[in-house]
């Protein structure tokens, strides 16, 4: 098992989950339920710890919130100009 702070397959795809979700809202649930099923193979295999998974999966949707905040916001910035 691996004892990093947190599992990094699942953020990556929680992360990747949470932006397509916002652009391709009636695909969401399908997203979402992809980068699950993605979380629950990292415990399934025994490749990390329930703790790893949980907090890959918090820091993924807080990049995503992150990714998707700053994009905005540049948006606007590049409209003003």
């Amino acid at each position: 098992k691996s004892l990093k702070y947190f599992a990094n397959t699942p953020a990556s795809s929680f992360a990747a989950a949470g932006v397509l979700a916002k652009y391709f809202k009636d695909y969401a649930l399908e997203f979402y339920s992809m980068a699950s099923i993605i979380a629950f193979s990292r415990l399934y295999l025994y490749v990390h710890y329930p703790t790893d998974v949980a907090a890959g999966i918090v820091l993924g949707l807080i990049c995503s919130k992150a990714a998707l905040y700053l994009c905005n916001k540049l948006s606007m910035q590049k409209q003003r100009n």
